[in-house]
């Protein structure tokens, strides 16, 4: 562009000409506004968004979706704690806990998070940075059309998993995901002090019968769906939709129990959009997002205005006596020791 010498713009014109150009600028910053999540990937990102609705164009932001792992969405927000990258994490008990111990979240500002007061007591923490989505269980999921067709009886139990017949055919998720961590922490009888022992001379009998831990979990359900595996450790709220999709899959509650899990969210202490990420944890909290997270991804709700259909119950949503009853494992423990329990078990199950 050339430049004009000697020309004086009248001082009404100059005025609008530079307040245009504050507006532009203003405008441009409002439109690269990006709120960005830590969050699980597959299914369960695709029932939250929907969840949320309009939320972006209600708070004219971009969503930035980062999906993983709970260890690593958590491993993210350890490196980067000095200048903050992301602005929610997401998980589940024990990777929040970790988060939490080391003081990493932020606060819930209860005149933001206005939904807080209708949380079941079970689905809040008592540093209160952080809560709890929606409920689910650990458990075993099973390929319907291969048992039937190898005239296989369905599993029951946990000891299922080591059945002969299924070898090279058994799914898990890597240790840092917690539906691995808690079928571990079962074969350790629920002690944390005893998951060890339990590595090394229960898990390890899996050798070779897991043709590898897989990283996430869209990369399982896709190999599930696939029909690679027959029977694994996995959750409620992953295989019932499968399930209902029409994929051969079942999930079943082990007879000897199983460990109470759930997705947590949080705000990233000092992150860039801090007010903006309570806002979007209040909307997942109302009753009508809880009651899609329900229905979609079958969670159980943790808004205690939400009420179970039986419908739901009888596709396999955990019933309120089975909340009440499951293992809680003490998280800070869980949390302190988990990655050298990962090792352990790479190591173990390693080709």
């Amino acid at each position: 562009m050339k430049r004009l010498q000697g020309l004086r713009l009248p001082f009404g014109l100059a005025f609008a000409v530079a307040a245009g150009a504050v507006l532009s600028a203003g405008a441009a910053y409002a439109q690269s506004k990006t709120l960005n999540v830590l969050s699980n990937g597959g299914s369960v990102d695709k029932a939250i968004q929907e969840a949320l609705g309009d939320f972006e164009k209600k708070h004219d932001v971009t969503i930035r979706w980062i999906p993983g792992s709970s260890g690593d969405n958590a491993a993210k927000v350890v490196a980067t704690k000095d200048r903050p990258e992301y602005d929610i994490v997401m998980g589940e008990d024990i990777s929040y806990q970790g988060l939490s111990d080391r003081g990493l979240l932020a606060k819930l500002d209860r005149s933001i998070v206005t939904n807080y007061d209708s949380m079941r007591p079970e689905g809040q923490f008592k540093a209160q940075d952080g809560i709890i989505v929606g409920f689910n269980f650990n458990g075993l999921f099973y390929s319907t059309e291969e048992f039937k067709k190898n005239n296989w009886a369905p599993p029951t139990s946990w000891e299922d998993m080591y059945r002969p017949e299924f070898c090279k055919r058994v799914g898990l998720l890597s240790p840092t995901v917690s539906y691995t961590l808690n079928f571990v922490m079962m074969a350790a009888g629920g002690d944390v002090n005893k998951v060890p022992e339990a590595i090394s001379k229960k898990i390890s009998k899996l050798k070779g019968c897991i043709p590898t831990l897989e990283p996430s979990a869209p990369k399982l359900e896709e190999k599930i769906q696939l029909g690679e595996y027959v029977i694994g450790a996995y959750g409620s709220v992953r295989v019932i939709p499968l399930s209902v999709k029409g994929v051969p899959v079942r999930f079943v509650f082990p007879k000897e129990g199983t460990v109470r899990s759930s997705t947590t969210i949080a705000v990233v202490k000092g992150a860039a959009n801090e007010r903006l990420g309570q806002e979007f944890i209040n909307e997942l909290l109302a009753p009508k997002a809880q009651e899609i997270l329900m229905n979609v991804q079958y969670f159980f709700p943790v808004n205690s205005k939400v009420a179970i259909p039986q419908k739901l119950i009888d596709l396999g949503l955990p019933t309120p006596e089975q909340l009440a009853k499951a293992i809680v494992l003490d998280h800070s423990a869980v949390a302190e020791r988990r990655r050298d329990w990962a090792r352990q078990i790479e190591r173990e199950l390693a080709p």
